[in-house]
């Protein structure tokens, strides 16, 4: 018993005699920067790796932490995390770090080494490097980038606009300069006509002859000049009665533009390319040709003036044409195409006629045909200067046309009554 306790004393002593050796050899340590290293030239945000090698020049063990600071000048920015390191004495050990620096220019690295986390470390020596700024973050450095901001215009191109190379959106809308057709007007993005008005302040966006609030009315793209894609602009559409949402108004198989380039009626569904200039194939001639022969012929033989015959014809047929479309109810509602299109309703559609679209009370069909209003305002007619409700404007129609049908009735009995009276 008396000799395990011995032994466990002496190994007591040991195990103290050890410790404090040891906590010798760290303080007396002596630590030196062997190398330390990095490209001169780091790029800015792409992360770089720094290696530095340490020598315990005193002969005896280090264990403990090391760790960078790092330096705009003399403002220490930030520094890595403390990483533990041991170097047996006389010897050399290698540590790293992978760092993003966004910071650009001159910066300085120092190195710090402590026993413990919690002191401040002392310094063994400082390494500069030069980082390169890099706006885009692209890893291409601004000296070598054509783009330093990544917003779709070279540098040149910023530079003859007059906007900034290095600020992706020069006037702060949201849109990068390169696809801002007015890159320094925060009020303006796009050009849709390249009229050199932007669509803000644009009224024909598309410059297609509708303003973009008839467009609105017409349910038609206002950056689109022709919504349909059938060649003709949603604008001479309009002017021409054809449908800008259909591409084959008549749905005679041909589109309105190859009607309007082949001169036929797109409204009229027997009057299409395929039936103009048919050919008799009995005579090989066109029928056309045939007829205006017979009619020269027939001028010849007669001695009228052909002429005027075909004037007289003419106004005769546009005549017809135009009541036709006057009277053309497509979606038959009740109310003509051409007095939907004048006040914006659909022709195609024949829910609108009794729809309420500026809830005044009064029905879309009778504010167009009886009243003569606007169904997208409220208050669209004025009497004696005074906007009033297109409701009371309504009911003052109803007096006039009833103060109107007594004044005609009681002047038609004064009449017939001055006609009896002279009878007798």
């Amino acid at each position: 018993m008396r000799f395990l306790e011995r032994l466990g004393h002496y190994l007591g002593v040991f195990l103290i005699l050890v410790w404090l050796g040891y906590s010798t050899s760290v303080k007396a340590a002596s630590l030196q920067i062997e190398k330390i290293f990095t490209k001169q030239e780091i790029i800015q945000y792409k992360t770089t790796r720094i290696y530095a090698k340490i020598k315990e020049t005193s002969g005896d063990d280090f264990a403990g932490y090391i760790w960078l600071g790092i330096y705009k000048g003399d403002t220490k920015i930030s520094q890595t995390d403390k990483k533990a390191i041991w170097i047996i004495g006389g010897d050399s050990s290698g540590v790293f770090w992978d760092i993003d620096i966004a910071i650009e220019g001159e910066v300085k690295f120092a190195l710090y080494t402590a026993e413990n986390k919690q002191e401040q470390g002392t310094s063994l020596g400082e390494h500069t490097a030069n980082v390169l700024a890099d706006t885009d973050k692209d890893g291409i450095p601004n000296v070598q980038d054509d783009d330093d901001d990544n917003d779709g215009l070279a540098d040149e191109q910023e530079t003859n606009l007059g906007t900034d190379p290095l600020d992706p959106d020069t006037d702060n809308d949201g849109v990068p300069d390169g696809k801002d057709a007015f890159p320094k007007d925060p009020n303006e993005q796009q050009d849709t006509d390249g009229d050199g008005i932007g669509d803000n302040a644009d009224t024909d966006d598309d410059n297609d002859g509708l303003s973009d609030a008839d467009e609105e009315k017409w349910h038609t793209d206002p950056k689109n000049p022709d919504t349909d894609g059938d060649g003709v602009s949603d604008g001479d559409e309009i002017k021409d009665n054809t449908n800008p949402l259909d591409a084959d108004t008549d749905d005679d198989g041909y589109s309105d533009g190859q009607e309007k380039d082949a001169d036929t009626d797109p409204l009229d569904k027997d009057d299409s390319p395929a039936n103009a200039g048919e050919t008799d194939t009995s005579t090989g001639q066109d029928n056309n040709s045939q007829s205006q022969s017979s009619e020269d012929s027939s001028d010849v033989n007669t001695g009228t003036n052909s002429n005027s015959q075909n004037s007289s014809s003419n106004n005769q047929t546009a005549s017809n044409k135009d009541n036709t479309e006057a009277k053309k109810d497509t979606d038959l509602d009740g109310i003509p195409d051409s007095i939907e299109r004048k006040y914006g309703l659909d022709p195609y559609n024949p829910d609108d006629a009794n729809k309420d679209l500026d809830n005044d009370g009064l029905k879309n069909k009778d504010e167009v045909l009886k009243y003569k209003t606007d169904p997208f305002k409220p208050k669209s007619k004025k009497v004696l200067g005074v906007a009033v409700e297109d409701r009371t404007y309504a009911k003052l129609v109803l007096i006039k046309r009833v103060f109107i049908s007594f004044l005609i009735v009681f002047i038609a009995i004064i009449i017939i009554l001055k006609y009896k009276l002279r009878r007798i």
